[in-house]
């Protein structure tokens, strides 16, 4: 069983595990309560081999591996697979060897499910922000990297979407915080290497000071 639910914005992927019907739902709702993206809901190791494997780039993985006991080294198999790939641990497991057998395997963040629930939920924020960053970026951050991986200046960003300058100079500087980067070039590779941005998204060179040319971008970004 496989489900996927699309959240209000976001541009995360997320997929949520579990053989038990109410950590599964549980886990799915904190998630989708974040507004990261798409979440899809496997119960079973098969379902969530399809998932990920149909996923261009699967980006979060929350699992509850209560149950199946040979989910450790199926989670190293999955972080050879798909290095990138956040993965935190929701567990009933309180062994100081098995939490760390998860470690191991490439878990990030193993989380216990013995707290309250308003207690994970904030644990589990918190790990997103401080694994996945770029997962905060606004509709209209998103919407300024894109005009500026197509080689917009901050005045053709400014005038295309009827800002002040100053006004995009804030939006790209949280931009380049949440991506952990300090130029527009770093900032669109950045975006690039987590599936924000195609590989194509660039028609034009990229640079902090220099005017691309209005009648260039327009005739881009308006493609």
């Amino acid at each position: 069983m496989s489900v996927q639910r699309m959240t209000r914005r976001g541009v995360v992927l997320a997929t949520v595990f579990g053989t038990q019907p109410l950590w599964r739902t549980t886990l799915r709702k904190m998630l989708d309560s974040e507004c990261l993206g798409t979440v899809s809901v496997c119960s079973t190791l098969e379902d969530l081999a399809v998932v990920l494997e149909s996923t261009p780039r699967p980006h979060l993985l929350v699992a509850d591996p209560d149950g199946v006991p040979e989910f450790p080294s199926y989670l190293r198999e999955l972080s050879e697979v798909y290095p990138t790939m956040t993965t935190i641990m929701v567990t009933e497991e309180t062994d100081a060897e098995r939490v760390d057998n998860l470690l191991a395997a490439g878990a990030v963040e193993v989380m216990t499910k013995h707290a309250e629930v308003e207690e994970i939920q904030s644990a589990l924020r918190d790990a997103i922000g401080r694994r996945l960053a770029w997962a905060r970026l606004t509709a209209r951050e998103l919407e300024i990297l894109h005009l500026v991986a197509l080689g917009g200046s901050n005045r053709e960003v400014a005038a295309t979407l009827w800002l002040s300058d100053q006004t995009v100079k804030f939006h790209l500087a949280n931009v380049y915080r949440k991506l952990g980067v300090t130029s527009r070039a770093e900032a669109v590779e950045r975006a690039r290497a987590v599936g924000l941005l195609s590989p194509l998204s660039s028609a034009l060179p990229l640079d902090d000071e220099v005017d691309t040319g209005g009648d260039a971008f327009a005739a881009t970004a308006h493609a």
